[in-house]
């Protein structure tokens, strides 16, 4: 199967996905998996789905207390090969990504932070 074919679960994981600017992985499996609109989406596509979506870095997952939180990729120049340094406010909830380019004779860097304010709500 192709990796960019544009299939009905995947335009609907982009609507879904759409509508926020992260949403956990429970709330995306409770919108997409077992719905009558699509009887082909279950659990093993979404899976498929967010790992397809990842790996063309189109969005970033990352783990925040105990929840699997996704978020698109707010860089439009990104690429596969770059260092991905994800940022996320305490407290906001906003989050950020950095893409780094990394040179030749490395292959991959990924790093998470978290921080207590970030530049839209520096605390006072």
């Amino acid at each position: 199967m192709s990796e960019s074919r544009i299939t009905e679960p995947r335009k609907r994981f982009v609507e879904v996905l759409g509508l926020s600017t992260r949403i956990t992985f429970s709330d995306l499996k409770k919108e997409l998996v077992g719905k009558k609109w699509q009887p082909g989406m279950n659990l093993a596509t979404l899976y498929r789905i967010v790992d397809t979506f990842k790996a063309q870095w189109l969005i970033h997952e990352m783990t925040i207390a105990w929840e699997r939180l996704i978020f698109t990729c707010q860089c439009s120049d990104g690429r596969i090969d770059d260092a991905v340094t994800i940022s996320f406010c305490e407290n906001c909830g906003a989050i950020y990504d950095t893409h780094t380019r990394l040179s030749g004779q490395l292959t991959l860097s990924n790093m998470y932070q978290q921080t207590k304010s970030c530049s839209g709500c520096v605390i006072r």
